[in-house]
């Protein structure tokens, strides 16, 4: 799976004035694709490297680990980028899949998952069989696709509000790709997949169950959240610098976020929708202020970024 992200800088007024001449459509498309990483990042990318390939030239095996925090906090723009570096090749038996990456929800069934897995791995359907008998093939399936890791976000929804059943098929299926023997799984999701794995020894003790949290910025690292936000607002298809890095318009942010990137997304991009859709040079304090007054949470009566208007 190849997921194209949008890296560029406009550094200069020629290359915002050259950008912000795109359609609209295409300026959507950059602002949708922006990805900015930053030494968390970095750091969560070489956890996840040293957990594929603990050795030079060989892979990891038989280990389960896990990239936890809070949803949003941007897990998985971290996964997916690192998943572009691992592309499925062609060898003499076919094709080879080293990276297999499974986002899952909360309508995941032993059957979607499978063909899920399917889709992953080449051509070819999930049979409708017998529960036991499905989770073997697809097993097997990732094995002969010359898989290294398997990567599943939003893996707690393997364990949430499930019937135990579906639990022990999800357990069943976990324990199965371990004991190939050829390949590692990471988990990727909330705090709480920790102690849904340490109930199941025979997944917890596969390796002590190695893993890393992404936390969000804390006030500490306020002025690293300001220079994120700097290299966020050099990537954004306009004319002229939005200020996000302000001190007020960071503050806002960063207190809107709670330090998270995956929030402070969810109102940069509409608001850059919107600053689209009225042809505006930039980012405009008023197009954040809608945004963030839409999304705002119950009982949080601060007005962010109304000072700015």
């Amino acid at each position: 799976m190849i997921t194209h992200f949008h890296t560029t800088k406009f550094e200069t007024p020629e290359a915002r004035r050259a950008v912000s001449m795109l359609g609209r459509l295409e300026r959507k498309t950059l602002t949708d694709s922006l990805l900015v990483t930053y030494p968390v990042f970095d750091e969560i990318t070489a956890f996840i490297e040293e957990f594929h390939y603990p050795v030079e030239g060989g892979h990891g095996t038989r280990m389960v680990g896990a990239l936890l925090g809070r949803t949003r906090a941007g897990k998985t723009d971290i996964i997916k980028h690192y998943c572009n570096r691992w592309p499925p090749f062609h060898t003499d038996d076919g094709v080879a899949h080293p990276v297999i990456y499974l986002p899952v929800t909360g309508e995941v069934t032993p059957q979607s998952l499978a063909e899920m897995i399917y889709g992953a791995t080449g051509p070819g359907t999930a049979p409708k069989i017998k529960v036991a008998s499905l989770m073997r093939n697809a097993v097997a399936r990732i094995v002969r696709a010359g898989t290294q890791l398997v990567i599943i976000d939003d893996a707690q929804f393997f364990f949430h509000d499930r019937s135990k059943n579906h639990r022990r098929d999800f357990y069943s299926f976990l324990k199965q790709l371990a004991d190939t023997e050829v390949l590692n799984i990471l988990l990727v999701g909330e705090e709480d997949i920790y102690g849904y794995i340490k109930a199941y020894p025979p997944l917890f003790e596969r390796g002590g169950f190695p893993k890393k949290m992404l936390a969000p910025f804390g006030e500490d690292a306020f002025d690293q959240f300001r220079l994120l936000l700097r290299e966020v607002d050099l990537r954004l298809p306009f004319a002229e610098s939005s200020a996000l890095a302000s001190k007020s318009i960071a503050r806002d942010l960063f207190v809107f976020s709670g330090g998270a990137i995956g929030q402070v997304f969810n109102v940069v991009r509409p608001a850059a929708w919107r600053a689209l859709k009225d042809d505006a040079p930039r980012i405009l304090p008023h197009h954040l202020y809608e945004q963030a007054a839409l999304r705002q949470r119950p009982g949080d009566t601060r007005e962010y970024f109304k000072m700015e208007g």
